[in-house]
């Protein structure tokens, strides 16, 4: 358990701190590092954003090792611990059991731009797990997707761009259907297949 010379330490004005999760990360159940569940998990961040992946993986398990059992290996819980430690080391779970570079590697470049078909519009990535992008005409459009048996499963109406999240869908094929509000170019409809390994 952090004692209270340890949170002093840590963080002399815990009001005031910066650092929102103060418990120590113990590596392999061991002594504790000097650094925190959240510093530990901003580096493994940092880690990924330099393409360490075997790096960030073995940081993101130390990190969500301290998760196990609401405070990990210190039982019972710190007061340290709070719901920014547990988010934290659920979000580090995750991301440590990914399964390896393959899945922790950003699916597109934020510098790659997609290609745009003739009306303007762009749907990536496609195929998708989790999420998909439309990029659309920079006038308002209203968008509607449908499975196979045409039941609608996402409406809105936006423009220039649209993030969707499809993590709740079932694999298979959908059908994107674009049209500008203003009714001034027909209806545009596009393949979207949702896929999981």
């Amino acid at each position: 358990m952090i004692s209270n010379c340890e949170t002093e330490l840590l963080c002399p004005d815990p009001e005031n701190c910066d650092d929102d999760c103060i418990m120590l990360i113990h590596p392999n159940g061991g002594e504790p590092t000097g650094e925190t569940v959240k510093q530990g998990y901003l580096r493994g961040m940092e880690e990924l954003a330099n393409e360490q992946f075997e790096r960030a993986q073995a940081t993101f398990a130390d990190v969500a090792r301290e998760g196990e059992g609401e405070g990990g290996s210190q039982n019972p819980p710190p007061p340290s611990w709070n719901l920014i430690c547990k988010t934290l080391t659920d979000a580090a779970y995750s991301l440590s059991n990914s399964g390896g570079e393959r899945n922790l590697k950003p699916r597109q470049s934020k510098n790659t731009k997609p290609d745009l078909d003739a009306s303007g519009i762009a749907i990536y990535p496609n195929p998708t797990a989790d999420f998909t992008t439309i990029i659309l005409p920079k006038k308002l459009c209203h968008i509607s997707v449908s499975d196979v048996h045409g039941k609608t499963v996402f409406e809105t109406e936006a423009s220039e761009a649209i993030d969707i999240s499809t993590a709740n869908w079932q694999d298979g094929v959908y059908f994107i259907t674009i049209e500008p509000t203003d009714k001034s170019k027909r209806a545009v409809r596009k393949k979207l297949l949702v896929q999981r390994l």
